[in-house]
């Protein structure tokens, strides 16, 4: 696939949850209907992944 194709699956997934959740929820609620989704569809997803900042050659945080 290639990524034109999986950003229209991903675009597709998101008005798929969009028609079915209105807002307000907190954000993990949309978080897990894509996820739904989106692993519906074929896509592998993982979630909550840590990755490093970094400022130049230094790491100066890490977040998930």
């Amino acid at each position: 696939m290639t990524n034109s194709e999986i950003i229209d699956v991903i675009v597709g997934c998101a008005m798929e949850v969009r028609s079915h959740l209105t807002p307000g929820f907190e954000e993990k609620v949309y978080k897990n209907a894509m996820f739904y989704e989106m692993t519906k569809q074929g896509l592998k997803v993982d979630t909550e992944v840590m990755f490093q900042v970094k400022y130049k050659d230094l790491v100066v945080g890490t977040y998930r």
